[in-house]
């Protein structure tokens, strides 16, 4: 029933994910944003996607994971390569995934950013 729904009655998504790997995040935090997002990849719909934004010190470019099966297996080899380490501009991700998004709108999908973060901004 949910392939059923995901395929032909839910609206496409398009989903900036923020992505906190500041040294903050080192540890459990960090095993749990990966875990949270590696089940998120694992059900996603063939039509939605979803841009991966890693954070610190530095805002890395989108990763894009699409919900084919080969687009799963390459975000998921993705998330596992996060490291923790640095400082956290989370105000400035936050901004460039909105604007990311605005660039990249698409009218006829869902759109929207998620930030996953421990929540202290300390280089915006």
């Amino acid at each position: 029933m949910l392939q059923s729904w995901q395929s032909y009655a839910k609206k496409p998504s398009q989903v900036a994910l923020v992505v906190d790997v500041s040294g903050s995040m080192r540890g459990e935090k960090l095993s749990a944003v990966q875990n949270t997002l590696l089940n998120y990849v694992q059900n996603i719909g063939s039509r939605e996607k979803i841009a991966i934004i890693p954070f610190s010190n530095e805002i890395k470019q989108p990763f894009m994971v699409e919900g084919t099966p080969q687009g799963k297996a390459e975000g998921i080899k993705f998330i596992g390569s996060l490291k923790a380490g640095g400082g956290t501009r989370l105000y400035d991700s936050a901004i460039f995934a909105r604007n990311w998004l605005k660039q990249n709108f698409k009218t006829d999908a869902i759109n929207a950013v998620l930030i996953l973060t421990d929540g202290h901004d300390s280089g915006s």
